[in-house]
């Protein structure tokens, strides 16, 4: 199994304090570096007609698959990045918070809004609302997460609980009482132990 390098805990250092950087990525050969040891860092969002990305997401079973996010649309990218397109236009009264593909199939793709949970099941062609809500609390989606190892396991963040889905996400079940009404912020599962889920929510992490 392999162990986060030190950028991915930055990477997750930053999304826990509220950070959101623009779309670059460090290609794998690195050209000409100006200081020796360090990556040469290029932009990958050329096609993206918004440059202020929030959210990105990489395909575990092929790398070069990239969704990324502006607060108003979801891009694509086939490339490792080098060209984008615009796959999923937000509602007007929505905004993007987070996406998440499926590692067992590439082509079912989640994405949390302010206004419920949003997929794809055919590689983002086309995409309808999955999770709605009860009341606005819930509604507002803020973390999305596939289990790495239990097929069609999706967790879901709200600003009032947490949920489950057992089918990919098509329907969904509230997950322990004891966050009810929390604002889940972030949900994270251990490499060591999947069977461990976190959530940092507005009140302490669980």
């Amino acid at each position: 199994m392999m162990r986060p390098g030190r950028g991915a805990w930055w990477v997750l250092l930053l999304s826990l304090i509220g950070f959101q950087p623009l779309a670059f990525a460090t290609p794998p050969a690195y050209a000409e570096p100006r200081e020796a040891g360090r990556p040469a860092w290029q932009p990958v969002s050329r096609g993206a007609d918004e440059v202020r990305m929030k959210v990105v997401a990489v395909d575990p079973s092929n790398p070069r698959l990239l969704y990324a996010g502006s607060a108003r649309a979801v891009y694509v990218s086939h490339d490792g990045g080098s060209a984008w397109r615009e796959r999923f236009r937000l509602p007007a009264a929505a905004e993007l918070t987070g996406l998440a593909i499926d590692p067992f199939d590439s082509r079912r793709v989640l994405a949390a809004t302010t206004s419920g949970l949003y997929g794809s099941f055919d590689g983002a062609r086309h995409w309808t609302r999955l999770f709605r809500g009860a009341g606005a609390g819930e509604s507002r989606c803020q973390a999305v997460l596939f289990h790495p190892l239990h097929r069609q396991e999706v967790f879901l963040g709200t600003a009032g609980g947490l949920f489950l889905s057992a089918d990919g996400g098509r329907r969904w079940q509230e997950l322990g009482v004891r966050l009810r009404n929390r604002s889940v912020r972030h949900l994270a599962i251990d490499p060591r132990q999947p069977q461990r889920l976190y959530a940092l929510t507005d009140q302490g992490l669980f």
